[in-house]
């Protein structure tokens, strides 16, 4: 019994450690995929990256003793590298970043379907109100490119295409949320990561490929056409992910559209404006708005622009091109409160 309590005071430091919630359900979950080996790596790291050396310090290892354990532990998804002209520097990964790893590697299936009941149980039920209890969103929409007059295409790094582009690495990975979830048919070779996360997930050796900007824009195009939404990190610039959401089984979708947290993503810089002298009335731009924010008033199309995040699924899906995406918010310089 003893043994256990210390066990689990351990697994509670690392859930502390990792910003989850302490929970009985989440030490269940920990203790199917981490040893205890694990959690002494994790407790070594800190968020900030470092080199070998603190981290072996802390470990009480020699440098080349605690290289191999965070080479364990990189393998497990709990620990973070990034490769600088001079050094390697780790950190640790937060909750979800490891929960991630676990369905881009295909681990989730070794674990089972229960596995991934109590995880999305842990995940709905709990941890998903301290995720999205921000002050800043950790995410934000990407318009598409083709609901936007080119005359506005001037904002860098507010449209999927430029973010691309802009990449100097680019690898395609298992959408984490759809292989999880499973709730609907869209495809899961959709998301793509950038520079120094295409280059850790390409050491862990668990991408699907990667790709030239020709095949990452291919890609791109598809997944439009399909209705899916573009979110990337919510940052200014160097975006290290590109994702293609459906509202069914994205986290960071569905925590503003399932749960309300306005703080899941942050809008883009745009919002839909519809030429009335061109909408026909036909309706098929509401079932594509995810957000609530399109309706249809005597016979012609609305926007609530507090409601829409400018995405610009409604315009791609518009074949009288009636809609357009117009600039309504100033460019980012940090992350978007929006």
């Amino acid at each position: 019994m003893t043994d256990r309590k210390s066990k689990n005071h351990v697994y509670c430091k690392v859930i502390d450690a990792i910003q989850g919630t302490r929970s009985k359900l989440l030490i269940e979950i920990l203790k199917r995929f981490l040893t205890i080996d694990d959690c002494e790596v994790i407790l070594a790291l800190r968020y900030e990256p470092e080199p070998l050396e603190k981290v072996a310090e802390r470990l009480r290892e020699d440098p080349k003793t605690a290289r191999k354990r965070l080479e364990k532990a990189i393998s497990k998804g709990v620990c973070y590298f990034i490769s600088t002209a001079q050094d390697v520097l780790y950190r640790r990964q937060p909750l979800f970043a490891i929960v991630e790893t676990l369905f881009v590697d295909g681990r989730d299936r070794q674990l089972g379907d229960d596995f991934r009941a109590i995880l999305a149980k842990y995940w709905n039920e709990e941890f998903i109100h301290k995720y999205y209890d921000v002050e800043k969103p950790r995410y934000r929409i990407i318009p598409v490119e083709k609901s936007i007059p080119f005359a506005t295409l001037v904002i860098p790094y507010q449209y999927a295409a430029d973010i691309l582009r802009r990449a100097k690495r680019i690898v395609l990975l298992r959408c984490t949320c759809r292989s999880w979830f499973q709730r609907c048919d869209n495809p899961v070779e959709t998301c793509m990561l950038l520079d120094d996360a295409a280059e850790y997930y390409q050491a862990r050796g668990s991408y699907i490929k990667e790709l030239t900007v020709k095949e990452s824009l291919e890609i791109l195009h598809r997944t439009e056409e399909l209705g899916l939404i573009h979110a990337t990190d919510n940052v200014a610039e160097d975006a290290k992910f590109l994702c293609s959401c459906c509202p069914c089984c994205c986290v960071v979708l569905r925590g503003l559209i399932a749960y309300g947290k306005r703080k899941a993503v942050a809008k883009s810089l745009y919002v839909a404006r519809v030429d009335e002298s061109k909408c026909t009335g036909c309706g098929e731009c509401v079932k594509r708005c995810y957000f609530g924010a399109a309706a249809l008033h005597g016979g012609k199309r609305r926007v609530d622009a507090e409601k829409c995040f400018g995405c610009g699924a409604c315009a791609w899906v518009c074949k009288n091109n009636a809609i357009a995406l117009v600039p309504v918010r100033e460019s980012m310089r940090g992350p978007s409160s929006a």
